[in-house]
C-alpha cells in the first residue's frame, strides 16, 4: 500500500463532501496528522478516517494556515451549498470552485490562477450541473488571472455509465486574455 508521508504535504483542502471530492480511498493514503480544512458536509467522513486536525469552514469565513489566508466562497448547491476557496499569501493566490458556481459576493482582486471547469455539462430537464463555460468570463473579469487551470472535465477525464449517454457538453468559445492549461491527472503546475 502506498502511504503519503507528510514531509511534503502540509494541508488537505476539501471543497465538498461528495465522494468524488472527499474521496475515501485517496484520503486513506495520507498520514492522519495532516491538517484538513473542509466544509461541514465532509467533516463526518474525515473524522471517521481518524484525522487528528480537522477545521470546518463555511462560505464567507476566512482562516489562516501558516502565512496563507483561506477564504471560503459559496460553491455548488449539491444539495447544500459547498465551498469554493480563495487561497492567498504575500506571494500571490488562486481561486478554486470545481463545478463552476460563482459567488457574486467575492471582491475583485488580482490572482495568479483560477482553477475551474471551462465547459458546461448538462442533462435534459435537469440543465447544467457543471457551469464552467458560463462563469469563465466573470472569473476572468473578477480576478484577472495569469492562468486558467481547467478542472472537472479537463485533461484525461473519462466518464461512463448510463447517464453519460445523455450528458451534453458546451465549450467556452471566446478568446481569453490569460493562459489556459488543460490539466492532466496528477499534473503539477508552477505558477
Amino acid at each position: 500500500m502506498i502511504f503519503l508521508h507528510h514531509k511534503n504535504i502540509d494541508l488537505i483542502l476539501i471543497t465538498q463532501g461528495l465522494p468524488d471530492h472527499c474521496h475515501i480511498p485517496s484520503l486513506k493514503l495520507f498520514s492522519k496528522d495532516i491538517e484538513i480544512i473542509c466544509p461541514k458536509s465532509a467533516f463526518k467522513i474525515i473524522k471517521e478516517l481518524d484525522f487528528s486536525s480537522i477545521r470546518i469552514i463555511e462560505p464567507s469565513e476566512k482562516l489562516f494556515f501558516k502565512d496563507i489566508q483561506i477564504e471560503a466562497t459559496s460553491g455548488a448547491p449539491v444539495p447544500q451549498i459547498e465551498n469554493g476557496y480563495i487561497v492567498e499569501n504575500e506571494e500571490g493566490g488562486f481561486y478554486i470552485e470545481p463545478h463552476g458556481y460563482f459567488d457574486k459576493n467575492i471582491k475583485s482582486r488580482k490572482l495568479d490562477a483560477v482553477i475551474t471547469p471551462t465547459k458546461n455539462l448538462g442533462l435534459p430537464i435537469v440543465g447544467p450541473f457543471v457551469r464552467g463555460a458560463d462563469v469563465l468570463p466573470d472569473l476572468i473579469d473578477r480576478f484577472n488571472p495569469n492562468y486558467i487551470l481547467s478542472s472537472t472535465i479537463g485533461g484525461d477525464a473519462k466518464f461512463s455509465g448510463f447517464l453519460n449517454n445523455f450528458i451534453s457538453v458546451q465549450e467556452f468559445q471566446n478568446k481569453i486574455k490569460c493562459e489556459l492549461i488543460d490539466l492532466k491527472t496528477l499534473q503539477s503546475i508552477n505558477i
